[in-house]
């Protein structure tokens, strides 16, 4: 149950509108979760668009209990 709502949340939390003009559309993909006990694992790939970014990306995760 709490994979679903991680994946829910990351893909929500990443979907926008859309970018404004001049504004690459960067975010994860290729999102995997796996778990054993109590531990979690998140891996993603960014889209190829990030990589023109001055800036690195910063992601937050917030996991709910």
């Amino acid at each position: 149950m709490t994979s679903w709502f991680l994946l829910l949340l990351v893909f929500g939390w990443s979907s926008e509108d859309g970018p404004a003009p001049g504004v690459l559309l960067c975010g994860p993909q290729n999102l995997t979760l796996s778990g054993f006990a109590q531990s979690l694992l998140v891996t993603w790939e960014d889209h190829p668009s990030c990589s023109a970014l001055r800036n690195p990306l910063v992601y937050h995760l917030t996991v709910s209990v």
